[in-house]
């Protein structure tokens, strides 16, 4: 039995279905735009603990670029509570703030803490693209915490309440940019 060469019809036949199974699997995955839609989606919810790390990390990236993205998730404005909330008020323990770069450079996150003593100390990690806080807070009160000036387009910031016994803490978040509240250690 002698081995010959396949014909031209052969190899055209198998190209095709090489491509039509590369175009389906191609289809079959999930768009990038898609994936940010879900994101976004899941953070108006407050849903965050089905996002991953990677998913998180490519909003992130996408939201720093896009003004579009950032505007439509902030409903124009300059900053604004992505998450549940209640005229700033927070229901749980992870809040995503968004902001973009119409803020002026000298912003600083407002945090005033509700509790009965017996609830503090609270630890709050604040947590942008490329920097993070983490701080201490020992009594109820409005706190200012500086963050620093964004450098593109928009920024995502992580809020989460780390300490277990601070469950019963209530706490109110926004952006400002001057005001005589007292920063952690003061």
């Amino acid at each position: 039995m002698k081995l010959s060469i396949p014909g031209m019809g052969f190899i055209i036949l198998v190209l095709i279905y090489l491509f039509a199974a590369l175009f389906f699997a191609w289809g079959l995955a999930e768009p990038e735009q898609d994936r940010i839609w879900t994101i976004a989606q899941k953070m108006r919810a407050g849903d965050l603990s089905g996002i991953s790390p990677e998913d998180l990390s490519l909003f992130q990236k996408k939201i720093r670029h896009d003004a579009p993205l950032a505007s439509w998730l902030l409903g124009g404005r300059a900053w604004g509570l992505v998450s549940p909330n209640s005229l700033g008020w927070i229901d749980n323990d992870r809040v995503v703030l968004a902001r973009t770069n119409q803020l002026p450079k000298n912003c600083s996150l407002n945090l005033r803490l509700l509790g009965p003593q017996g609830s503090f100390p609270v630890e709050i990690t604040v947590k942008g693209l490329t920097w993070q806080k983490h701080e201490l807070f020992k009594t109820s009160g409005q706190y200012l915490l500086d963050i620093p000036a964004i450098e593109n387009q928009a920024e995502i910031i992580f809020i989460q309440q780390a300490s277990p016994q601070s469950a019963s803490v209530n706490f109110y978040t926004g952006i400002v940019c001057s005001s005589s509240a007292q920063r952690p250690g003061q």
